[in-house]
């Protein structure tokens, strides 16, 4: 999650797909009938379509597709879903462009963040955008919330490895900075100068993981 324990080359881990979640998973308020659940979330062809557009890094197609599609179901779950997957992966690619604009990054990333917010109000029990939460409220420069995020995401699904592996990161990643405001206040300190060397030295991912499916709990 944190390539380098480098915050502007974090590798980001965006689940970048809703599909169909049986009755049972939510909250009885947010589903009338079970029939009109299941076609509320009826996975489509053209957001299978859309999905892969995502994941091939052609945005700018998958933007006209959903806005397009959101304009006819204003308030469909798995379009609104890969709207704010949309604007994470914006956010993330301008953040790590060389020429980034800062005012801009920032706009997205709290317009992703209010989108999956969102989604935790309507669907809390789910655990995948409370990870996408988390590497935005980092990029947005709050680890606590991030943290926050990723147990809630654990709590709701413990068997969600990846949840795991980020806040595993996460408490590394806040190590190194530790470390490194001690080390400039003593830099003497072989103890902290060697703690610091063998986080270097941890195993990091080299490319994102795109986790494809919501699992049951």
């Amino acid at each position: 999650m944190f390539n380098d324990l480098s915050l502007s080359k974090s590798l980001i881990k965006i689940v970048v797909v809703f599909l169909t979640i049986s009755v049972h998973n939510f909250c009885l308020s947010q589903v009338q009938t079970s029939k009109s659940f299941q076609q509320k979330f009826q996975s489509s062809q053209e957001i299978e379509n859309t999905r892969e557009l995502i994941e091939l890094g052609r945005l700018e197609e998958a933007k006209h597709k959903i806005y397009e599609q959101l304009k006819i179901k204003p308030r469909d779950a798995q379009w609104r879903y890969l709207k704010a997957v949309l604007l994470a992966e914006f956010a993330i690619i301008n953040q790590n462009s060389d020429n980034s604009d800062l005012s801009s990054v920032k706009i997205e990333t709290n317009r992703a963040i209010e989108s999956f917010e969102r989604f935790t109000e309507e669907f809390p029990e789910l655990s995948e955008p409370y990870n996408n939460l988390s590497v935005l409220y980092l990029m947005r420069g709050q680890p606590n919330e991030a943290r926050e995020a990723l147990e809630k995401a654990i709590t709701n699904n413990p068997n969600y490895v990846l949840a795991y592996e980020n806040l595993g990161d996460l408490y590394v990643y806040l190590a190194n900075i530790t470390y490194k405001k001690g080390l400039s206040k003593l830099p003497s300190s072989s103890r902290l100068d060697k703690k610091l060397d063998h986080l270097n030295q941890m195993p990091f991912l080299t490319k994102s993981r795109v986790i494809r499916n919501f699992k049951k709990k």
